[in-house]
């Protein structure tokens, strides 16, 4: 929506045109920025949010955790073999470019799909411009060293630019990585820091926050209601919290009414620099290096704790929760932590056991 433009003074309709590629990006940047994707959009009517004034409440609540990190080593390999890059097996479909007409944003049928490889700008490369670009990546190797490579390969050097030039994508997925691993070893050393965990740091300006959210997923600390009322003890970093959703509501209301939970705190609004409870993670899509905010975290009565994800049933195998989870698992359990994910609709049936 960044691209467009005010036209006139009155609101407009617009038709805006995606390529699978960008639905996707798009369907993935609602999840990860606002929890939600184009098929909840659907028949989905605007809710009215109101802006909360939240304080930090004193004493700081503060958690000694591990912070992993890791560190990577390389060392080159004598190598003296042929090198085979099997391009005859590459399923070069996944590289197609295809255009894919839609009924609409929300609507999942493709009303038609066609190749569009003719409209995709591609990169032809000669001998010397495909060794030359190689080299770019490995700057200890002599261009006569690739060259030898390339054409001493089971694929050949005609068969090898056949293959590039058809789909540049081979030369950055399947060509390079290949050499490298056959003239490199990588080893990586997992490290271990102990820190201690800010679960909510006072803002840099103003005495609190102000964010945005309706009233039925708020809930204060000075509630009426009677389960907030009689364990507002047990949480409550912030004087106010903003639910995104109902299980996420009903899950804090059960965790005060458990006996075995000491403290529950909610700590999936805080992003960023207002929190030092993040967990590092490798994006799947990105290959970058993200951080990922928990819902909530819990001390049992025998001093354990409990790191909770709280997540829509059909997001559980998604690539970047998965990506997310199996980093909180390895901080949690380096941490003598316990890191559960939980569905959506166990919670609303009141199936979850602490």
């Amino acid at each position: 929506m960044r691209c467009m433009r005010k036209i006139t003074d009155q609101q407009q309709r617009a038709t805006v045109y995606l390529s699978k590629s960008n639905m996707d990006i798009l369907n993935e940047e609602l999840k990860k920025n606002f929890r939600t994707t184009i098929e909840e959009l659907k028949g989905k009517a605007p809710t009215s949010k109101e802006s909360y004034h939240v304080r930090v409440m004193e004493p700081p609540r503060k958690l000694k955790m591990k912070k992993i990190h890791y560190e990577y080593k390389i060392e080159e390999n004598e190598f003296s073999g042929i090198m085979d890059f099997d391009l005859e097996s590459i399923e070069t479909d996944v590289y197609d470019a295809r255009i894919y007409v839609k009924e609409g944003l929300a609507n999942e049928t493709v009303v038609k799909e066609a190749n569009a490889n003719y409209m995709v700008n591609r990169k032809v490369y000669s001998e010397i411009t495909l060794i030359a670009e190689i080299a770019r990546y490995f700057p200890t190797l002599r261009c006569t060293q690739i060259s030898k490579l390339l054409r001493n390969s089971k694929d050949g050097m005609p068969f090898i630019l056949l293959c590039v030039n058809e789909h540049n994508e081979v030369l950055d997925e399947v060509i390079i990585p290949k050499i490298f691993d056959a003239l490199y070893t990588v080893t990586r050393k997992k490290v271990k820091e102990d820190i201690e965990v800010e679960l909510l740091r006072k803002p840099k300006k103003g005495g609190c926050y102000e964010l945005q959210g309706t009233e039925e997923m708020t809930i204060k600390m000075d509630s009426p209601d009677t389960v907030v009322r009689d364990n507002r003890e047990k949480s409550f970093h912030a004087d106010t919290y903003i639910f995104d959703s109902k299980p996420e509501k009903k899950l804090f209301l059960d965790l005060l009414k458990n006996k075995k939970v000491l403290e529950a705190y909610f700590t999936g609004m805080f992003t960023s620099d207002q929190t030092d409870f993040s967990v590092p993670y490798i994006d799947p899509e990105s290959h970058r290096l993200r951080k990922y905010y928990p819902d909530f975290l819990v001390k049992l009565d025998d001093g354990s704790y409990l790191i909770l994800e709280v997540k829509a049933d059909y997001m559980t195998e998604d690539p970047t929760v998965e990506a997310k989870e199996a980093a909180a698992k390895d901080i949690a359990t380096e941490s003598k932590m316990e890191y559960r994910m939980l569905k959506a609709s166990e919670i609303m049936k009141g199936k979850i056991e602490i």
